[in-house]
């Protein structure tokens, strides 16, 4: 048992934060127990503020099952749902947490226990959406959002309000950041962070949102009516860098396997759908139908190896383009 022990802590690095600051993490009782009850501790920092790593949900598989005790875990969540979460362990009452993240967490269905939690234990101070943005920070394609909090005890009323603001890039353009917090902010009421969803708009808007969306079916409910359920998740290629390629990696591939073209589709992402129009960016995607809904050459082959050898006979320079990726991993 010890040595199962000393290997588990080896391989995943438990971090015992009471007992790496005994200074800042105490254990304070009223009759005996904690006055945290679920960590077991009183205290914590006075601030918490960073730019967690930006890593996608499929590369945390090795470490879900010791995430799943966390209370805003979702099996689809990002990395960045974890660190918020976390931060509102690690801070005093009237701490303060400032963390640039994905803004998925916003709006995503996976984050609804994490905004429940956010709303619950702080007060926002300050959030700031920068949108799709391409020059926040250079040469990177982001979609960040910075939020500002205090830890509080008692919940507040939802009458009260925080400073949202909206920083795309066009926005930034016009006028600096400090400006737009400053001159450029929405107070947005409390009543408006429902765990389903944020709604980052003043009252008036709010209110004819409301009237909107009360009016007629949503899309989802309307495609489980029609029984559509495959489009409401979209495409998981389960390795992005391999199979989401540029036009000069397309042209290469078909330069050397013309035959290949049909495998190859034009590409269209969230954030390349504008209001009324699309802005395609040369982006494609490398789509092979499974072999359950399709029958190719290779469907029959007795096993992977002699699969992925007839695939190379017929696409060679794709069979190429994802070995490449995959010893590089």
């Amino acid at each position: 048992m010890r040595g199962e022990i000393k290997r588990l802590s080896t391989h995943y690095r438990f971090f015992h934060w009471h007992l790496a600051f005994p200074d800042v993490f105490h254990i304070t009782s009223n009759n005996g127990k904690p006055s945290s009850g679920r960590e077991g501790w009183s205290g914590g920092f006075n601030l918490v503020l960073g730019n967690p790593p930006w890593i996608r949900q499929e590369k945390l598989k090795p470490i879900k099952n010791l995430l799943s005790n966390m209370e805003s875990y979702k099996s689809t969540a990002d990395i960045s749902v974890y660190f918020l979460d976390l931060s509102l362990n690690l801070i005093e009452i009237s701490g303060y947490i400032g963390l640039l993240t994905p803004n998925k967490w916003l709006r995503a269905s996976y984050a609804e226990l994490l905004r429940h939690k956010i709303k619950k234990e702080s007060k926002i101070v300050l959030l700031v959406d920068f949108g799709h943005s391409k020059t926040l920070f250079p040469g990177a394609d982001t979609f960040p959002v910075a939020i500002s909090t205090k830890n509080i005890e008692m919940l507040l009323s939802e009458d009260k309000t925080f400073k949202f603001v909206r920083a795309y890039d066009e926005d930034r353009k016009k006028h600096t950041i400090s400006a737009l917090i400053k001159n450029y902010y929405i107070k947005v009421p409390y009543r408006n962070l429902c765990p389903e969803l944020w709604k980052l708009q003043d009252i008036s808007l709010t209110t004819l949102l409301d009237k909107l969306s009360n009016t007629g079916p949503t899309l989802g409910e309307y495609l489980r009516c029609k029984k559509i359920r495959g489009i409401l998740t979209g495409i998981k290629s389960g390795r992005n860098e391999a199979f989401y390629i540029d036009s000069q990696t397309r042209n290469r591939i078909l330069n050397q396997t013309p035959g290949s073209s049909f495998l190859i589709k034009p590409l269209l992402r969230g954030r390349d759908i504008k209001r009324w129009i699309t802005i395609w960016e040369q982006q494609w995607h490398i789509l092979i139908p499974s072999s359950q809904n399709k029958n190719w050459p290779w469907s029959n082959a007795s096993n992977e190896f002699e699969a992925e050898a007839i695939f190379n006979d017929f696409h060679p320079a794709i069979h190429e383009h994802l070995v490449k990726l995959v010893q590089s991993k």
